[in-house]
């Protein structure tokens, strides 16, 4: 693994790296991260501004949130990584590769009726 190097030193190209970012409860997190100028902000749509320029990073499979990171290394290049902002579980050499919607709602119901059970031997508490 590469060492960490003060965020101040991240590209801003809009290559994703891996960052470091303390939350509000003072955990300190670890995700992959987009620096996204305005202009690349403007250029996709909708209504920007300065304020919304900088650190992107997926909190969960569908949410986005700008966030402050402490300090970066190179995203990981090995065969375990992916772009789901390192949201999956398992390795897919082995066969258990899930992407972050199949973990988010394993067990829960819309209808509040009784829970979808995981097919055998593919979740395990």
């Amino acid at each position: 693994m590469a060492a960490r190097k003060s965020i101040e030193t991240a590209p801003r190209d809009g290559s994703k790296v891996t960052v470091y970012w303390q939350d509000s409860d003072g955990v300190i997190n670890e995700s992959i991260a987009q620096y996204r100028s305005l202009d690349r902000l403007k250029a996709a749509g909708g209504d920007w501004d300065e304020s919304d320029a900088g650190w992107w990073a997926y909190t969960d499979g569908h949410t986005q949130r700008k966030i402050e990171p402490i300090s970066w290394r190179p995203a990981s290049d090995d065969a375990d990584a992916d772009d789901s902002g390192g949201l999956v579980s398992g390795r897919r050499d082995r066969g258990e590769f899930f992407p972050p919607q199949s973990l988010c709602c394993i067990g829960f119901s819309s209808d509040l009726g009784a829970a979808p059970q995981p097919p055998a031997g593919t979740f395990s508490p």
